[in-house]
């Protein structure tokens, strides 16, 4: 994983960072995305992911995804539906 860019927001208790995956095959899914954002940045609760991208015949996909410092900020300034998507996919890969 390669960090391009990493930018603090602190009136939002968050960073917003855009970071390039490698792929083997097809776009990783949300879930995969997530668990691999962890390893880097710390808990999967504290992850919102904004956009995956992958170019046709690339090797690498493009990730936007916003780095909250607490469980509480994240509530409090992501979108509902956008909170939904994430926790929903998570609970599933879970099962």
């Amino acid at each position: 994983m390669e960090v391009l860019s990493e930018k603090e927001e602190k009136l939002f208790d968050r960073k917003q960072v855009v970071v390039s995956l490698p792929v083997e095959k097809q776009t990783p899914s949300r879930a995969e995305v997530i668990a691999e954002l962890a390893k880097k940045f710390g808990n999967k609760e504290t992850i919102s992911l904004r956009e995956i991208k992958q170019k046709f015949g690339h090797k690498n996909v493009m990730v936007t995804a916003m780095i909250y410092v607490s469980k509480e900020s994240l509530e409090k300034f992501e979108s509902k539906h956008l909170a939904a998507r994430s926790e929903a996919k998570k609970t599933e890969k879970a099962k």
